[in-house]
């Protein structure tokens, strides 16, 4: 997943996270946004996205870092950790930028969608520091596809037309590239445009949320966002231990320290009741899939032998 966030970002002619490079990159463009731009009046950012802590969440929250090597997520297997939404969710295609009056003659104009972002965002801080942010926002609270629908209001026919292209790109990247498949997972479904076009929170939330994520209405929970809080914190966003429950599988297919392994059950078990072991659940299931695995070789074995009598 991580190669194909990486050949995305220069593959596509644009993607959102470049929209923090650094004003030492490009001076402010002085050309003036179009006029739709210049009507619309953005809001301002909720009280919770502007509550964001330099200091390391984990040391915040009293746990140990999740992984040996955070800053990169954790690595390919552990995405779903700490991301709620799938990176194509985060990938906005040439067409709406030109769109926007964000591309002229001489590109893109990115001293003017540098100012527009770090206005809206705090773009300046990183992954870490924007972790407990990003863990748990609101589609419309951080830069992806649907917070650009929304803000500037993006018609339904450059919507289809952008996804279109995007996805006639992705396809051809899988048919040069059959070893991987993982450029699947880039390209949009109809389900994923049809809920995009409902402008709906809640119904693109329930359609793009990852699979371990928790969701309620319009907001997502990654288990990250359960690791850095409290069983009372579940309980004031409405999460139910049924609801984490369900995760159990998926939560201990992650690849934790040992140390946040157990940080990690502990705080589960606490919720739910009753005991949780992450390693447990992981060994149980690794034990069975060994079962399998020698059960089908003595499948095998039999009808050899049984074709040789």
């Amino acid at each position: 997943m991580k190669f194909l966030t990486t050949l995305l970002v220069f593959t596509m002619l644009i993607t959102v996270t470049a929209c923090s490079k650094t004003e030492n990159n490009s001076q402010l463009d002085e050309t003036t946004p179009t006029q739709q731009q210049t009507n619309k009046q953005t809001d301002s950012i909720p009280s919770e996205t502007s509550q964001l802590q330099s200091e390391n969440p984990f040391e915040k929250a009293g746990v140990p870092a999740p992984f040996e090597n955070f800053e990169n997520a954790g690595g390919d297997e552990n995405w779903g950790f700490s991301m709620r939404y799938p990176s194509k969710f985060s990938a906005i295609d040439h067409d709406i930028f030109e769109y926007l009056g964000w591309i002229d003659d001489g590109g893109y104009k990115w001293g003017y969608i540098n100012a527009i972002i770090n206005e809206k965002f705090e773009t300046t801080l990183n992954y870490v520091d924007r972790l407990d942010l990003l863990s748990q926002s609101k589609l419309t609270e951080y830069e992806s596809l649907f917070w650009y629908i929304i803000e500037f209001d993006i018609p339904d026919e450059v919507i289809i037309d952008s996804i279109r292209k995007h996805n006639e790109r992705m396809w051809s990247y899988v048919n040069e590239n059959t070893y991987m498949p993982g450029f699947l997972l880039s390209i949009f479904t109809d389900e994923d445009i049809a809920a995009l076009l409902t402008r709906d929170p809640a119904i693109v939330t329930a359609q793009f949320a990852e699979e371990t994520a928790i969701v309620i209405e319009d907001r997502a929970f990654s288990p990250i966002w359960l690791y850095l809080h409290t069983p009372e914190d579940y309980e004031e966003v409405g999460i139910t231990p049924e609801m984490v429950e369900e995760k159990l599988e998926l939560y201990s297919e992650f690849h934790l320290t040992d140390e946040a392994d157990e940080a990690f059950s502990e705080k589960l078990s606490e919720f739910i009741g009753e005991e949780v072991s992450l390693k447990k659940i992981r060994n149980q299931n690794s034990q069975g899939q060994n079962d399998n695995s020698q059960g089908n070789q003595g499948n095998r074995g039999g009808r050899g032998n049984n074709n040789q009598q």
